[in-house]
């Protein structure tokens, strides 16, 4: 989102347009797929913690929403890269005018 290299994918989705708008304004229903740097909210799947960062040991739904979770990011990231590829334009910065025209619920 035209953020400098310091900031984390978390904060710049705190401080962008488009990220404010989709909080105030998330469709029941509709999510966004976040790994473990993002906070959970009620739009947001983000997987469970690992018994590592503080948590107990993960139970099997918890270990298969997790693989499940990651799957469907890593396709996701595969997509938005071939998209970049093919697209040039999507490389670069854009601006979040008219959010309301581009995204459609």
């Amino acid at each position: 989102l035209g953020r400098p290299g310091s900031f984390s994918d978390k904060k710049i989705w705190k401080l962008s347009e488009l990220g404010n708008t989709f909080r105030a304004k998330a469709p029941k229903g509709c999510y966004i797929i976040g790994d473990s740097g993002y906070s959970l909210f009620p739009w947001l799947m983000v997987p469970y913690l690992q018994h590592e960062e503080g948590w107990g040991p993960l139970n099997p739904r918890q270990a298969h929403f997790n693989y499940a979770l990651s799957s469907t990011r890593m396709a996701v990231e595969c997509v938005f890269s071939r998209l970049k590829e093919r697209f040039r334009v999507l490389k670069g910065p854009m601006t979040e005018k008219l959010l309301e025209t581009t995204v459609k619920p």
